[in-house]
């Protein structure tokens, strides 16, 4: 069972004091997505994964938290504008805000992870253009990462290839490697096996045991 908790927050930015909403527990059940995602019932829980203050517009998971650049970085073109493309879901757009913030303070993976939320978000909207577009700028945010990617790494981005229809890239990167863990390894072989049939669906961890012997 989700139970949400409600408690009041003032933002670091503004000092305005607004209630939020957060999580006190959840669960899953069920097999994550290739790229991550949780099964339910923590996958519809993303509107407690982030706030924003209506005042001055900080977008964060914690409202309380300093913000990790200048505070007249959120009255800008970069962090406020979408252009043609204004994303369907709004807690898609506050993903999207977050992770321009952490662009800016070149914390890269929080960024990654929050384009790949807002991707998610997306999804769930039917939002085509920001469901690849948040993928493609989650695969620009790990290649900036100043860390060895591991094999849950390597294995995420196979799958944000193959659903932005990178199926070449995927299959000339991954067709040679070996992977230790075997379920990552199972994995490997779907999402090539995919992209050579030019398939951008979303699988499970359990489409693929059930599907690669």
């Amino acid at each position: 069972m989700t139970l949400p908790y409600v408690h009041n927050a003032i933002c670091s930015v503004c000092g305005t004091e607004k209630q939020v909403y957060d999580l006190a527990s959840t669960n899953t059940f069920g097999s994550p997505d290739l790229d991550l995602r949780p099964p339910e019932m923590i996958r519809s829980t993303m509107e407690y994964w982030i706030h924003r203050c209506e005042n001055c517009g900080y977008v964060s998971g914690d409202l309380t938290e300093e913000i990790p650049v200048s505070k007249e970085f959120i009255k800008t073109e970069r962090y406020l504008s979408f252009g043609d493309h204004e994303p369907l879901s709004e807690i898609g757009s506050l993903f999207i805000q977050k992770a321009r913030i952490s662009v800016c303070a070149e914390d890269f993976d929080s960024a990654a992870k929050d384009y790949i939320h807002a991707a998610w978000c997306a999804d769930d909207a039917s939002d085509e253009y920001w469901s690849k577009q948040g993928r493609l700028f989650a695969l620009e945010m790990m290649e900036k990462q100043d860390r060895e990617s591991d094999e849950t790494q390597l294995a995420l981005k196979a799958d944000l290839l193959r659903k932005t229809g990178q199926f070449e890239q995927l299959i000339q990167e991954y067709e040679r490697l070996v992977f230790a863990d075997e379920v990552i390894s199972k994995i490997l072989k779907f999402q090539i096996m995919k992209a050579k049939a030019h398939d951008t669906k979303t699988y499970t961890v359990e489409n693929v045991v059930s599907a690669i012997d």
